[in-house]
This record gives structure tokens, sequence and C-alpha cells, in this order.
């Protein structure tokens, strides 16, 4: 894990105006604190085209939302989780910290608890583009490591760094295959070229490679953020730290935090169908590749038992 390099890549890319960054960061976010009234979300019947199996149109959400390395299978966090917040107001960024973490630990996502070293850094920025381009600049490996099938594309990255959303995220992962000797899984051998996979599996029709996140970074654009409370934004994060998600999809026709940043929509948290999209991710076999197919079918549950809880509440 190299991930105080990218700390430290931060702070250079920011150079001597990272005090100065810090303090209006600090001014932009404390707008957060103030909770504002909304209306409950929107209901699912009213975004989504009716007349599929629930099975379908969550595939199609996960489909739409989704976005894993090409050529592999979805990846999720198997190792504990720290969780790094810098250049947030002190009260804001512990909201943050300590709301991702109680949401990980909800939702299946194994938590380290104890002091450690982040494999997810979450930093605020007044100019987040200057900021993500920088660090993109003096650290390209950082982002896309000599790893095949760890990192999304060149174009990808561009647009990482030069894109106007308000939060933007890169994650690194890696394939690592089950070893039924061992009984663990067992990270890939090779950092040149493809990865280099030995499988030993109770079935030879049934391979036993999967997908680690390895690291994560997500760059928040605080200026961007007023109006929306830390609640909603905390369930906005917990989203794109704890899966492989879009930067780039259209989530309009969804009940979905991914929502959070479009005026159309009132968003404050989670909905029915983003937890469903997350439980059903972190409750498949740890020796089991996942894809689309596979994350809906292992969600499927999770939504048919909140749907029901989310009509007795109205």
């Amino acid at each position: 894990m190299r991930v105080l390099v990218w700390v430290a890549a931060f702070f250079i890319a920011v150079g001597g105006a990272a005090n100065c960054l810090a303090k209006e960061s600090a001014r932009a976010v404390s707008a957060i604190d103030d909770q504002v009234d909304q209306e409950p979300a929107t209901d699912l019947d009213d975004v989504i085209v009716s007349g599929l199996p629930l099975e379908q149109r969550l595939l199609r959400f996960i489909q739409e939302a989704s976005s894993p390395v090409p050529g592999r299978g979805l990846a999720r966090w198997q190792g504990p989780v720290c969780i790094g917040v810098v250049n947030f107001r002190a009260a804001v960024g512990q909201q943050l910290a300590d709301g991702l973490a109680h949401l990980g630990g909800r939702l299946g996502v194994p938590i380290n608890d104890e002091a450690c070293e982040p494999n997810i850094i979450i930093v605020g920025a007044v100019d987040a583009k200057a900021v993500a381009r920088g660090w993109v600049e003096r650290g390209p490996r950082e982002f896309r490591p000599n790893l095949s099938e760890a990192s999304l594309s060149r174009a990808q990255l561009t647009h990482f760094a030069t894109t106007d959303a308000p939060v933007r995220w890169w994650a690194i992962s890696r394939p690592s295959y089950y070893d039924i000797l061992a009984g663990r899984a067992v990270p890939t051998d090779s950092f040149t070229g493809r990865p280099e996979i030995s499988v030993h599996s109770v079935s030879l029709q049934a391979g036993r490679t999967r997908d680690d996140l390895q690291r994560l970074v997500v760059v928040v654009d605080v200026s961007q953020t007023e109006g929306r409370n830390v609640e909603a934004l905390t369930a906005y994060l917990a989203m794109v730290s704890f899966a492989q998600m879009d930067m780039q999809a259209d989530m309009r026709e969804f009940d979905t935090v991914l929502n959070l940043f479009n005026p159309q929509f009132d968003v404050s948290g989670l909905t029915a169908w983003d937890e469903a999209y997350l439980r059903g991710l972190y409750s498949v076999r740890s020796d089991e590749r996942i894809n689309a197919d596979t994350q809906s079918g292992a969600a499927v549950k999770f939504l048919e038992e909140a749907l029901p809880l989310a009509d007795d509440a109205q």
C-alpha cells in the first residue's frame, strides 16, 4: 500500500496554497451544517420504467451505476477499510469519517475501527479541478499503476482530472485468486503485463478469481456542496467509496443518492435501491467473481425487504 504517497502528492499539488485552501474550504463546507427541510425522496415509481421484474430493474440500475475495470468483475473491499478525511473543517471531517464508518459497518463493508493507514482518502478542495489535475500530473502511476487490469483508461483519468463535477473519485483494484489449499484469496503475481493467476478450486468449471479494491481517492469541491447536509453528502460518499461507481453515469431514471447534485431531486440519504446495491455487493461469497447479474441476484432480496418498510412509513 502506498497511500501515504497519495497524501503527499496531494499536498505537493496544492503547494503553498494549502493553508489558504484549508481556510476557504472550511468556510465553504460550514454551510453543510445548516440542515435543510427536505421533501420525501422521489418515489421510485415516478422515476423508473415499470413493468420489468424487480431483478431486471436492479440489473439495469447496477449496469448504469457501476464502472468496473474492463474485462474484470465488480471489485469491493475485502480487507479492512481505513478512511482518511482531509482539508475539511475539523467537525465536518469527523462527521464524514464517522458517518462513513457507521454506514459501511451496517452495510457489510469491513471497516477498521483502530488506528490505521488510510486506503480511502477523501479530500476537500475549493478548486477541485486544479487539485485533481495537479495530483495526476505529479503522480500518474499513483492512478494508473504498472499493473494490468487494475484501473480505468487514460481517457477516464483525463475526465477525473478535468470534470467540473462536485465530486470525483478514482479507484485502484487488483485481481486475486482463491486458493482452496490455503483457504484464502491470494493477490495476482505480476505487476507487469497481464496478471499471472493460478487457481486452486474445488471445481474446474467454477473459477475462483475475484477483484479487490486496493485504494481509492475522492476529491470534493466544497464550493458545490452548499445546501447539502452532512448526512446526504456522507451517503453519496459511501456509494462512491465502497464500490466502483461510474462518474459519468446518468442516474435520473433511478431513485438513488447519486442524484444528490441534480436540482430536480430532493435527496436526504441512501435510498432502498442504494442500500440493496451495496448489501448485494458485499453479500456475495468472498471466493466468487462478481458481475452485474450476480450482484442483482444478491441485491433483490434486500430490496424486497426494504420496499415494504418504505411503504409502511408513508
